[in-house]
């Protein structure tokens, strides 16, 4: 199925602006402060703001339609705002993709009894229960 245009134009921006911070020279002091403070060398306090409000930002806004492009645009746009943060995170080119684990049909099946709440936690329902 063939992938609609404007998202494909959102992603390559996004991109193009990812890239443009991970080549930003400061980049390469901040993979120096840190392997530095890392080695136990003096240097100066490193910030790093990992933790914020990112889905009560404007900024998080989707705008592609394919849910298919949805979460790399959504990381794309949580790295670029992150990166105008100004603190010491290290930005790389490149995104990482984590696999996909996919039921394969044999051995004991799991049942998880869910919450309402979305993302929320869930109850397992053991096969072995003790008497």
């Amino acid at each position: 199925m063939p992938r609609p245009s404007a998202d494909v134009k959102i992603l390559r921006d996004l991109v193009k602006q990812y890239l443009d911070i991970c080549a930003d020279p400061a980049q390469r002091e901040h993979r120096d402060s840190w392997r530095k403070h890392n080695s136990l060398k003096r240097t100066r306090p490193l910030i790093y703001a990992r933790a914020f409000a990112w889905h009560e930002m404007p900024d998080a806004r989707l705008r592609c339609r394919d849910a298919f492009f949805r979460p790399y645009e959504n990381t794309l746009r949580h790295l670029i705002f992150w990166a105008s943060l100004g603190d010491d995170s290290i930005f790389e080119p490149w995104m990482t993709l984590h696999a996909v684990p996919v039921a394969s049909g044999w051995g004991v099946e799991i049942k998880r009894h869910r919450s309402d709440e979305p993302g929320g936690s869930y109850k397992v329902d053991y096969a072995i229960k003790t008497p």
